[in-house]
């Protein structure tokens, strides 16, 4: 697994470190938005969606994932486990539920093969 640690900085915010060295940030932008940031420059978004009321607190509130963006080649690899990170933190900081959508899964699956394919290239390269 490429996270080593996760530390709690404060409700909002998270430091990942990666197996690499590498620290991230992870940190919920507003009630519907996260970022995970690498050296103070964005290399993930994720957008929620509320699928139920925000008003009422005796329920907990349900999200849907509605958008994944990451924009960063080098920490590629650890896009899946950096997004599960970003969930976790959205859902703890929400309180509620969080599902994700058959398309945003398969927008990371093909995230990934073009990973694969990446890393395959520069293996290939003398």
């Amino acid at each position: 697994m490429p996270i080593k640690s996760i530390t709690q900085v404060n409700k909002r915010l998270e430091t990942v470190e990666l197996d690499s060295g590498v620290i991230v940030e992870l940190r919920v932008e507003n009630m519907h938005e996260m970022a995970v940031y690498s050296q103070d420059e964005e290399v993930c978004r994720l957008r929620f969606f509320p699928l139920s009321s925000l008003n009422n607190i005796d329920i907990s509130p349900s999200y849907s994932l509605q958008k994944f963006i990451f924009s960063s080649l080098t920490l590629l690899p650890e896009a899946r486990e950096l997004r599960t990170a970003a969930i976790v933190l959205f859902k703890s900081f929400t309180n509620g539920k969080i599902r994700i959508s058959p398309e945003i899964e398969g927008e990371l699956l093909a995230l990934e093969a073009t990973t694969d394919l990446h890393l395959t290239t520069m293996d290939n390269v003398t």
